[in-house]
Formats: structure tokens, sequence, C-alpha cells
């Protein structure tokens, strides 16, 4: 199988902006994994509700988190 890192991002964001897989994982995972996750789906063109998704289902499950800023767009960050 040949794919492109384009076909792979958009691949990743599809498989994982399911609601249900964010309200699955999210729970197992640390307040460090959830940022770079929600980071990389981002930058792969996730939707921002996606990524709200993501935020919620990690905040309510860890009673440790102090929060998470929604993702105001989802445009990925210009790099240096």
């Amino acid at each position: 199988m040949s794919t492109n890192l384009h076909d792979a991002a958009d691949q990743f964001a599809a498989v994982w902006s399911s609601q249900d897989t964010a309200y699955e994982a999210a729970p197992a995972l640390q307040c460090v994994e959830i940022d770079v996750l929600v980071d990389l789906l981002r930058a792969a063109g996730a939707t921002s509700t996606t990524l709200t998704n993501w935020l919620d289902a990690h905040t309510v499950s860890d009673p440790d988190c102090r929060g998470h800023s929604t993702p105001a767009s989802t445009e990925p960050s210009p790099t240096t």
C-alpha cells in the first residue's frame, strides 16, 4: 500500500473523528497525550467539533485535569 502523507493525514482525521471513539479512548489518555492528539487532529484537518469532543471527553473523565482550551480554529499553526 502506497500512501502519501496528505492522504494518510486525511484518513487519520476521518477515522479518529468519531465522537464514540473520543468518548471511548479519551478517558485512558493523560493530559499531555490529549493535547498532542488534538494538535495532530487539527493539523490533519479535523473539525473544531471533533477537537472539542476529544477535549470534553478527556476533561470530564479526569478529575485531576484542570481543563484544556477549546480549539478556536481547525487551521494548522504556521511553522517556523
